[in-house]
């Protein structure tokens, strides 16, 4: 009786135990996402870096391109660092592009997905993760260039 009792107890334990375990994994898998993203941002910013040190402007890469009104897709530390870096140049960034426009505090105009964007001359996706599937959320709103901050700042010469 005792053996039934506790085979019972365990049996309906298992279920809480799968839950917690599939919580751990999707922890797991979080965590390992975000280092997977600083490692790329940090990558970036030291490309970045040597660029500016070289003395390798991006408005003069966006310039020789053709691109002198964009917008930025994404106003995180990417997005805001790019703003910074054109914000004087001579480049003009018309407006923002981003999921939560409304926790986003600038002096540009910010947009969202569902408003209508104005003509650029092409939209730069400051995030790295999930490229292809912003572009092509985009390319939806949109029919300019979109290129992601690495071809800018990892092929600007």
């Amino acid at each position: 009786m005792k053996n039934k009792k506790s085979v019972l107890c365990v049996k309906r334990m298992i279920p809480g135990i799968i839950v917690f375990l599939i919580c751990i994994l999707r922890f797991i898998k979080k965590r390992q996402n975000n280092i997977k993203k600083i490692k790329m941002d940090c990558s970036l910013y030291t490309e970045w870096l040597k660029k500016k040190q070289n003395g390798i402007a991006i408005d003069q890469e966006l310039n020789r391109n053709g691109y002198k009104t964009i917008a930025i897709y994404g106003m995180g530390a990417v997005g805001l660092r790019l703003y910074e870096e054109l914000r004087n140049s001579s480049v003009e960034v018309a407006y923002v592009i981003d999921r939560r426009p409304k926790y986003i505090y600038s002096e540009l105009k910010i947009c969202s997905l569902n408003d209508e964007l104005q003509q650029v001359d092409a939209v730069i996706i400051s995030l790295q993760a999930n490229y292809e599937e912003i572009k092509a959320e985009l390319e939806q709103k949109i029919s300019v260039p979109i290129i992601s901050v690495n071809d800018v700042i990892f092929n600007s010469k």
